[in-house]
């Protein structure tokens, strides 16, 4: 991770900072912030933090986003591939914005441009009733 100067952890239990996590300068943390990967991504994976950025705490932000400068995130909200515009609050699970530039609002975050360098791969997930040994789960143990 790249942090800028005046980063500050407050109650910094449960925090979690991606690899290719880049923070701004200026930038606060809550307990239990993760700035995680989605596991989909292989080159740059993490968020990415401009400046003077706030994060509430028990909040979660996934995958190679761009959160802009100057931007308030409540606390417990769920932010996967979704950039933050800069002089932005969000809240909620979903996030959403609900201020930009100091007007309050209702606004749909929008989706991060996947990038080429990116690699995405897809994740295929078995849905069949068999086990990596053959044998056929009970009905009640199938998803």
């Amino acid at each position: 991770a790249s942090i800028g100067h005046g980063f500050f952890v407050d109650h910094g239990a449960g925090v979690v900072i991606g690899e290719t996590t880049i923070i701004g300068k200026n930038c606060v943390l809550f307990h239990n912030v993760t700035l995680g990967g989605t596991g989909k991504h292989t080159d740059k994976r993490h968020p990415t933090l401009g400046n003077n950025v706030f994060i509430g705490t028990a909040a979660t932000l996934l995958g190679p986003i761009t959160v802009g400068d100057n931007v308030k995130i409540g606390a417990n909200s769920f932010i996967v591939m979704r950039d933050i515009p800069s002089n932005s609050t969000v809240a909620g699970t979903p996030a959403r914005i609900i201020k930009r530039d100091g007007r309050r609002c209702d606004e749909d975050l929008p989706r991060t441009i996947e990038k080429p360098e990116n690699n995405i791969s897809l994740i295929v997930e078995n849905t069949s009733s068999e086990t990596s040994t053959g044998k056929v789960l009970p009905e009640e143990t199938q998803r």
